[in-house]
């Protein structure tokens, strides 16, 4: 195995497996190496499948006694890391996490040979972008040995899955309306049609619901005022709720992928919860119905990019030292009918003084610890921010 493949990292343990992500040598390319018991019929089940949303058998190795499996090397973080960093998930996340889950089972069940999985936590399934893989294989039986067995049938797989939909849903909101259709156990492809009619149904209240502007800017009254952190933040909450994506430099590329192990960049595109960022380059290429918001730091004088933007969100600095600049930058915009005032960090009383300086609201951002997470508060503040009358 070591003429063949670098070990890189242990991954951890499945049920009695050992887990590793190794390197190629010769092809260079991921793969992963997983440890498998005498008799398993893991190795069989996965030979046998190919579906894009499970990870491919590639060889069978025997080394010192043990025999491995050597599987695709699937990119993402699992449904447990994911949920525990963003407190809530869209309706829409959860609906395509939803209909691919279900995709998958009925793939398994309707095959020549039917499989039954029975692992269905959230710790086996990966989620990258919006599209998800399967893992975790070690338990799943082909249905004609699980019969022979007498102790598990396809109504338990079936279950199993609908249990894990019921867990994810509740971290969703505006899902109560449609699960019971899991409580009332219906065939896995009513459950599809349902989940897939209200994603249909989401996506035209998106389109006819709140209106967000198709640029916006972000700017601020001095440097350390929270730029950055808000539009990082405002586009977290875009990308939960429309098609949209912040401009980025190679710089800010590379910091975020410095600042958080999840964060992904694929083609160009950064991909980090619900935030989804695009280097300038790419912006092009992105469709009139996209929101895009930019980061122009601080405010420095009328351009024609700040001038060709909807929506401005000015971020004032509110420190008793900070008052002069954001007097000014409030002076310099105070005819725009496109502007909103924030302040950022949550600072209320700073928030209050400068809105009696400049005679405006100074809208005041939550205390904001993670700009990549998106909170109830954050959703809540945004929200209404994007329900004002310009």
């Amino acid at each position: 195995m070591s003429d063949t493949y670098l070990v890189l990292d242990s991954c951890g343990k499945g049920v009695g497996n050992q887990v590793y992500l190794v390197r190629h040598i010769r092809l260079k390319s991921y793969r992963i190496i997983k440890s498998i018991k005498k008799g398993s019929s893991e190795p069989a089940v996965l030979g046998s499948c190919a579906h894009p949303c499970i990870p491919a058998l590639l060889d069978i190795l025997e080394q010192e006694g043990k025999t491995y499996e050597v599987l695709e090397y699937k990119s993402g973080e699992t449904l447990k890391t994911y949920l525990k960093k963003q407190i809530k998930i869209s309706k829409i996340k959860f609906l395509k996490i939803g209909i691919q889950l279900i995709e998958i089972l009925l793939y398994l069940h309707e095959r020549d040979r039917p499989v039954l999985y029975l692992n269905w936590t959230l710790d086996n399934v990966l989620l990258y972008e919006s599209e998800i893989s399967l893992t975790g294989f070690s338990g799943a039986l082909f249905l004609a040995d699980a019969a022979a067995l007498g102790e598990v049938h396809e109504k338990d797989d079936i279950s199993a899955l609908y249990a894990l939909l019921n867990q994810l849903g509740n971290y969703a909101d505006g899902c109560e309306e449609f699960m019971h259709v899991l409580e009332d156990e219906a065939a896995p492809r009513r459950i599809k049609a349902v989940f897939e009619g209200e994603l249909l149904s989401e996506r035209e209240d998106d389109a006819g619901g709140v209106h967000f502007a198709k640029k916006i800017a972000v700017i601020g009254s001095g440097t350390g005022v929270g730029v950055t952190h808000t539009a990082i933040s405002l586009t977290s909450y875009l990308c939960h709720r429309t098609k949209a994506y912040m401009e980025l430099d190679k710089s800010m590329v590379n910091s975020i992928l410095g600042y958080d192990r999840t964060a992904v960049l694929r083609k160009g595109v950064l991909y980090c919860g619900e935030f989804e960022g695009r280097q300038r380059s790419l912006s092009e290429e992105q469709d009139r119905e996209t929101v895009v918001v930019k980061d122009l730091g601080e405010f420095s004088g009328w351009d024609q990019e700040l001038e060709n933007c909807d929506l401005i969100y000015a971020i004032l600095g509110v420190k008793p030292w900070e008052l002069e600049s954001a007097k000014t930058l409030y002076d310099r915009l105070k005819y725009a009918e496109n502007v909103r005032f924030l302040a950022a960090f949550g600072n209320v009383s700073g928030g209050r003084k400068c809105s009696r300086l400049i005679k405006r609201p100074v809208h005041v951002m939550p205390m904001d610890h993670d700009p990549f997470i998106l909170t109830q508060e954050k959703q809540d503040f945004f929200q209404q921010l994007s329900r004002e009358r310009r």
